[in-house]
């Protein structure tokens, strides 16, 4: 579902009951060229079949209410009591038709697909079009009579690989993305939230996982009748190619989220640098001014050596010194730190030989 942009939040239908709706955050794998938002809306369709006396049978189909466009906000547990209007239409148009395409001679005459939007009307239309068959209408098996809600489904997870195939090709970093004209505090705060996202989508994975493997289980339960009918075969392999690519999205995020990690740690080691090279220049300026200071302290005390008094020259000729060499105890030239190590490795050596 594709809404109009606005702030990241959940959304709850105005309905009794409350399928859940989750904007996503913006970026360009979530933005449209109108300026819209990507949304995920979920839905149910339950189905039940019961033997009735009389070899007759019975299979209530339960369908959510449509999404209407409009929606509660909701803030923790709790929605807000001013509801929100927003325009949606469905992510690329709808689900694919996954009827057999009509012969050339006919293509003309075939009529429009289904409508995409509320599920009702589109089981009515396949229904209407054709039976599965694998239907008996005597005693027709529950896979039979949960044949198109299931190609439905499968369509709709395939629209939802998409979104989820763009998104972790947007979260695709590399080192280049830190050497560009954003700041160290921007590009820590996009990689914070980037990474919050990731965590989300990781929950996701593992919820979509979880429930393609319980379409499959339950057509492995009934693979007895799938054997006999190619329809039942093909939703079968729809929903192992679905497990196979949500296990394959899901082993890219795991890799992708040590790679952010490590970008936030080398991001916060950047930062960490520029902060302590302005500590290092306002360390060089306190060297320089400290004995300046501690100078005209010194001969404050005197009123012969205040400025334009005949000794005022002894301040430069002490202050200038004096700070020279406290800069170089500070931060000895190379020569210096080298004797040093010399003598410290000499004095290191020394004290072994003794010890031996």
């Amino acid at each position: 579902m594709k809404t109009a942009s606005g702030s990241v939040r959940k959304l709850m239908p105005e309905s009794n009951i409350h399928p859940k709706v989750m904007v996503l955050p913006a970026g360009s794998h979530s933005s449209s060229r109108n300026g819209g938002r990507l949304a995920l809306a979920q839905q149910c369709c339950p189905i039940l079949k019961t033997v009735l006396p009389g070899k007759t049978w019975l299979c209530p189909v339960l369908l959510d209410r449509p999404v209407k466009n409009t929606f509660f906000p909701v803030k923790g547990l709790k929605h807000e009591a001013e509801p929100v209007k927003v325009l949606f239409e469905s992510f690329l148009g709808g689900y694919e038709d996954f009827r057999d395409p009509p012969p050339f001679s006919s293509f003309g005459n075939r009529q429009n697909g289904p409508s995409r939007e509320p599920l009702l009307d589109d089981l009515l239309y396949y229904w209407a079009q054709e039976l599965p068959t694998s239907f008996d209408p005597a005693n027709p098996e529950l896979a039979s009579l949960a044949y198109y809600p299931m190609k439905i489904v499968a369509e709709e997870w395939m629209s939802y690989l998409t979104v989820m195939r763009q998104t972790i090709k947007e979260y695709e970093y590399s080192l280049e993305d830190l050497d560009g004209n954003s700041t160290l505090t921007s590009s820590l705060d996009r990689l914070k939230s980037d990474l919050t996202s990731l965590q989300s989508w990781r929950r996701r994975i593992l919820s979509t996982r979880q429930k393609t493997r319980a379409v499959l289980r339950f057509l492995e339960a009934h693979s007895d009748g799938i054997a006999e009918h190619r329809s039942l075969a093909a939703v079968e392999n729809d929903y192992k190619y679905l497990v196979t690519e949500v296990q394959e999205y899901g082993s890219r995020l795991e890799s992708i989220l040590p790679v952010i990690t490590s970008m936030v740690q080398i991001v916060d080691s950047r930062r960490a640098l520029a902060e302590t090279s302005s500590v290092t220049r306002l360390t060089y300026l306190a060297v320089v001014f400290v004995p300046l200071t501690f100078t005209s302290g010194l001969f404050s005390m005197s009123g012969s050596l205040a400025p334009g008094e005949n000794l005022f020259w002894l301040y430069f000729v002490v202050a200038f010194p004096l700070t020279v060499v406290v800069f170089m105890a500070a931060r000895p030239p190379a020569p210096l730190r080298a004797l040093k190590e010399r003598c410290q490795r000499l004095k290191a050596w020394s004290t072994n030989s003794i010890r031996k």
